[in-house]
């Protein structure tokens, strides 16, 4: 089905820095090593994952348009990718430091948008950290969390972060999505199918579903403009 002009990917190159758990390089739906660069902060290979957290993610973000599987937001082959490895095969992840070290390898890497479908404590490091990214130009989106409270989940509360809450198909805010004053915008996050590990595709719910959808119109609207 042919997109109405405005929702299709515009003339200008964009980069999104996923930092998640690694990207199925492989993966017959997403982009390869032409337009995907990545490293690696756990000892675990950032193209070869143990999850498929991170796959899902980008997939949501830049999933081919090529006839199989899923779409992704911004299909445009100007799209180019920076992963960033934080969490290692076992899904762990243990300093504030790591997320900074990884805002900073996405400003090198000259993304324009950070994706962070994850959240823990607040960081006075990270705080400063996302305020000076802001300053470099990138705009930073993170996870409001699954709590289904009005707890604040950190980058995500960070007033340089842009804070994404969840919805459901009926456009309505999910149960499980946290809600307060730092969420700024809110986006599908309820069975959303998208890339896993090993040419897979699978449904997954959470604000971290929500979050690469945003990011992905981000780098879409900004392809326009």
């Amino acid at each position: 089905q042919a997109l109405p002009s405005d929702l299709m990917p515009g003339d200008t190159p964009i980069k999104v820095c996923v930092i998640d758990s690694g990207y199925d390089i492989n993966h017959h739906d997403l982009p390869g090593y032409d337009r995907v660069t990545g490293v690696s902060q756990t000892g675990d290979l950032w193209d070869f994952p143990g999850d498929d957290h991170g796959t899902h993610v980008a997939g949501t973000i830049a999933a081919l348009d090529n006839g199989i599987g899923v779409v992704g937001v911004h299909r445009g082959s100007n799209l180019s990718l920076h992963i960033v490895k934080v969490f290692n095969d076992n899904g762990d992840w243990s300093y504030a430091s790591d997320l900074v070290d990884a805002i900073d390898s996405c400003v090198s890497a000259g993304a324009k948008i950070a994706s962070m479908s994850l959240g823990g404590d607040y960081s006075s490091l990270e705080s400063e950290a996302f305020d000076e990214a802001r300053n470099a130009g990138i705009l930073s989106v993170a996870a409001a969390g699954n709590s289904g409270n009005s707890a604040y989940s950190y980058p995500a509360s960070y007033d340089s972060v842009v804070s994404i809450a969840a919805t459901d198909a009926s456009n309505s805010l999910a149960g499980f999505s946290q809600r307060n004053n730092q969420v700024e915008l809110a986006a599908p996050g309820v069975d959303v199918e998208s890339t896993v590990i090993g040419n897979g595709y699978a449904s997954f719910g959470g604000t971290s579903m929500a979050t690469p959808h945003v990011s992905a119109v981000a780098a879409l609207v900004w392809s326009h403009h």
